[in-house]
């Protein structure tokens, strides 16, 4: 089984700082795209939006949704 927790935070300033915990450490490849393909949608510039992508337990997972 596989998990994803996202955290998407906005300052005062327009970038998007967007934090994945996962389960899978493989989802790092996917990082440079899904952050064109965000700023796409949003309608800002790449550089305005940041991934960063954090391997977690399976045990903290089941921690936040009281498994």
């Amino acid at each position: 089984m596989c998990a994803r927790l996202v955290e998407l935070v906005l300052d005062q300033e327009p970038t998007y700082d967007i934090i994945v915990g996962t389960t899978l450490a493989e989802d790092r490849v996917c990082v440079p795209q899904l952050e064109v393909a965000i700023a796409a949608v949003l309608g800002v510039l790449p550089d305005r939006v940041n991934i960063l992508v954090a391997k977690v337990r399976q045990e903290e997972v089941d921690l936040h949704f009281g498994v």
